[in-house]
């Protein structure tokens, strides 16, 4: 998978960053993406468009099915996100 997907969404306020700290700051928890988009203020679209791509990089993980809803959740420290966009994409990323 080349990274023009991830690549795509890198800057501060962007959805991606938004549901990344959402995330973060939530940690523990697995929320389905109805629930992220409520939260976040994200489109459900938008998020259903950057959850595969998420999962390619192990950025977050489908925890369960509850019903018809996927759950997704993150173990990863901002740290370790922020090194892995690195990696893939030679930018440098910070998640606050």
């Amino acid at each position: 998978m080349n990274h023009d997907g991830l690549e795509r969404y890198l800057y501060e306020g962007s959805p991606l960053f938004k549901l990344i700290s959402y995330l973060l700051k939530n940690k523990g928890y697995d929320y389905s993406v109805s629930e992220m988009s409520r939260q976040t203020g994200v489109s459900r679209g938008k998020i259903d468009r950057m959850i595969p791509v998420l999962l390619g990089y192990d950025i977050v993980v489908k925890s369960r099915c509850l019903g018809k809803s996927d759950m997704y959740w993150t173990e990863l420290t901002a740290e370790q996100i922020a090194r892995r966009i690195e990696l893939i994409t030679g930018q440098r990323w910070v998640v606050v």
